[in-house]
């Protein structure tokens, strides 16, 4: 018995260093590959940016329910940049991609849930832990494929889900310092966010959470993101920088779902865009 004990918590921790070291050279790869100043790009004055949680490090595309709120939203707004492709936003080398595909390799098609898990996880560190470090070279990859506004009333929206979220907010202070007058937007669909310092720096920041998003909310707790409690959360939600939004029976995966709710009668990817686009963010 303890011999398979023993075989079970090896095996779990080989795991967890690996899935860390995969991430952790993920990171390097992609920063190695985004220069400290800003490349010349066609200029924007309102731009969109979609950042989600990576699961799949050789995703190369957004999923069809990502793609379809993308679509619909840029059919309401008037936007001129919108960057719709998985983050880092650029497509690594077949050479690099070796230890990356090795998880698929081991399972075909698709990516296991827990697998996926594991490296949002990993992330959450990096976000949390390496706040300054990470979120810097977020910022410096967003502005190497983005550019710069052409004129001082430019406005740059993030749309967030899962850990994304925490990677938006973290790159704040660090495109404060580049777009020093241009508004930075969070639109968060759940998603789970700490204590990060870019609460300071987001001039708008609203949080779609459904009422069954329960993961969400015991982050929230987690973290101290309660009234009572000052933090960077509180000042903003005070400053009324931070609204929260209901967005009707949403749990913590249906935000973009085509489940039918039947007491409201929509899908809940309808019901987030609803919500959306009650906002008026342009």
């Amino acid at each position: 018995m303890l011999l398979i004990i023993t075989i079970v918590l090896t095996a779990i921790a080989l795991i967890l260093l690996f899935t860390a070291l995969e991430t952790l050279l993920w990171w390097y790869t992609w920063q190695q590959q985004s220069p400290t100043i800003p490349t010349a790009t066609q200029p924007w004055e309102t731009a969109l940016v979609f950042i989600t949680g990576i699961s799949n490090y050789t995703q190369e595309s957004l999923d069809p329910e990502q793609i379809e709120l993308i679509n619909k939203i840029s059919q309401v707004y008037a936007i001129d940049t919108i960057i719709a492709e998985p983050f880092p936003w650029k497509h690594f080398s077949n050479k690099t991609l070796i230890i990356f595909k090795l998880w698929n390799i081991l399972y075909l098609k698709t990516l296991p849930f827990w697998v996926m898990s594991l490296h949002n996880f990993w992330q959450t560190v990096l976000i949390l832990g390496f706040t300054n470090y990470y979120g810097k070279d977020i910022a410096h990859c967003l502005l190497n494929r983005i550019g710069l506004p052409k004129s001082t009333h430019s406005q740059l929206i993030f749309l967030s889900g899962s850990t994304g979220t925490g990677m938006a907010l973290a790159s704040l202070p660090y495109l404060k310092q580049y777009l020093p007058r241009c508004k930075l937007m969070i639109i968060s669909y759940g998603g789970v966010f700490g204590l990060s310092p870019g609460l300071n720096d987001v001039d708008q920041f609203f949080h779609l959470l459904g009422n069954q998003d329960y993961w969400a909310k015991l982050a929230k707790i987690i973290l101290l993101n309660r009234g009572n409690i000052p933090t960077a959360f509180t000042k903003a939600q005070a400053e009324k920088r931070l609204l929260i939004v209901s967005t009707g029976e949403h749990k913590h995966l249906d935000y973009l779902s085509d489940r039918y709710s039947q007491n409201q009668l929509k899908t809940n990817l309808q019901l987030t865009l609803e919500t959306i686009f009650s906002l008026k963010i342009l």
